[in-house]
C-alpha cells in the first residue's frame, strides 16, 4: 500500500506508552475579527488525533502580548465547538485506513485591545507531537506555536481582521501520485495575500506541556531530519510546490510515512506587510 498520511500538525498525538498522555495536537491556526470599540473576537482552531488518550484542553490558555513582548492578558476559555472532519479520498490507489480520524476544536473569545502603535501578538502553544512524524527532530518531546499579529497604528490606519485558510489540508496522499489542493484564504479586509511553504514553529515540551503563559516571540522553527526541508518537507525525489499568488498546491510524495509542514499565508496592504501566518499541518 502506497500511503502517505498528512495528520494536521497547528499541532498532534502520541505513539510512545510514556507520554502518551501529553499528544494529540497535530495542527491548527489562529485568526480575528474587529467588532468595533477596540473589541476583536479571538478564533483558534485546534486539531487532534481521535485515537488519542488525550482530549482538547478545557479551559485551552491563550497569551495576547505587546510588540515588545510582554505580556499584555493570558486568557482561559472553553470549546465553543467540536465535531469530526470528514477524509474525502477518492483515489483508487489505495484504500483509506479506518484509524484515520481528525477532530476539530474552535475556541472563540472576545478581548478588547485598544489601539496601539506597535499592535498585538497573539499565541497558543501545546505540547506534544505524534512520535510518529518522521520528517523532524524528536517530535515526542516538542509542541506547536500558532501565533498571528494584530498591526497597530504604525503599519495600518484602521483595525485590521485576520486571514484565515478556507480549505482543510488532505489527510492522506498516496506516495507517487500528485494531487492538487486549493490552500487559499480569506481576508475580510480585502488584503492582498501571498504564500509560501515555511516551518511549522517549535512550542512546548515534554517538560511543559502546557506553558502558561505563553512564551513570546521570537519563535523556533522546527528541526528538520536529514533529506527534509520547509520546502521539501515530504522528502527526497518528492515534490510539493505552492502558488505565491492563489495558495494553489501541489503535492507529489515519494516516501510512505507521516509528515508535518507549514504554509504561511502574508496580508500585505498598499504594498506594506503587516503580517505573516503559518498553518502547521502534518
Amino acid at each position: 500500500m502506497r500511503l502517505t498520511t498528512t495528520l494536521i500538525a497547528f499541532l498532534i498525538g502520541f505513539l510512545f506508552s510514556f507520554n502518551s498522555w501529553a499528544s494529540h495536537i497535530i495542527g491548527g491556526e489562529i485568526y480575528y475579527d474587529s467588532l468595533g470599540n477596540n473589541q476583536y473576537k479571538i478564533t483558534i482552531e485546534i486539531y487532534r488525533d481521535c485515537n488519542s488518550a488525550t482530549g482538547f484542553d478545557n479551559p485551552l490558555n491563550y497569551t495576547i502580548f505587546l510588540a515588545d513582548g510582554s505580556i499584555y492578558t493570558t486568557r482561559y476559555i472553553p470549546p465553543f465547538s467540536q465535531n469530526i472532519l470528514p477524509i474525502v479520498y477518492d483515489d483508487p490507489c489505495v484504500t483509506v485506513p479506518n484509524d484515520i480520524c481528525v477532530e476539530r476544536a474552535i475556541y472563540i473569545d472576545t478581548v478588547t485591545l485598544p489601539f496601539s502603535v506597535q499592535g498585538y501578538y497573539v499565541s497558543y502553544q501545546r505540547c506534544c507531537w505524534t512520535g510518529a512524524i518522521d520528517n523532524i527532530v524528536d517530535p515526542a518531546n516538542n509542541g506547536i506555536t500558532l501565533t498571528t499579529f494584530i498591526p497597530g497604528s504604525a503599519l495600518v490606519g484602521v483595525h485590521n481582521q485576520g486571514a484565515r485558510f478556507i480549505n482543510y489540508p488532505p489527510l492522506i496522499l498516496c506516495s507517487q501520485n500528485t494531487l492538487d489542493f486549493d490552500h487559499a484564504a480569506f481576508d475580510p479586509d480585502g488584503d492582498s495575500l501571498s504564500y509560501e511553504l515555511m516551518a511549522p514553529l517549535l512550542g512546548g515540551s515534554i517538560a511543559n506541556v502546557v506553558p502558561d503563559p505563553e512564551d513570546p516571540a521570537p519563535y523556533t522553527p522546527v528541526s528538520w531530519n536529514p533529506t527534509f526541508t520547509e520546502t521539501v518537507p515530504f522528502g527526497a525525489g518528492s515534490n510539493i510546490t505552492i502558488d505565491p499568488t492563489t495558495g494553489f498546491m501541489t503535492f507529489t510524495p515519494n516516501l510512505i510515512g507521516s509528515f508535518v509542514a507549514g504554509v504561511a499565508v502574508k496580508e500585505w496592504r498598499n504594498g506594506v506587510l503587516i503580517n505573516t501566518k503559518i498553518r502547521t499541518f502534518g
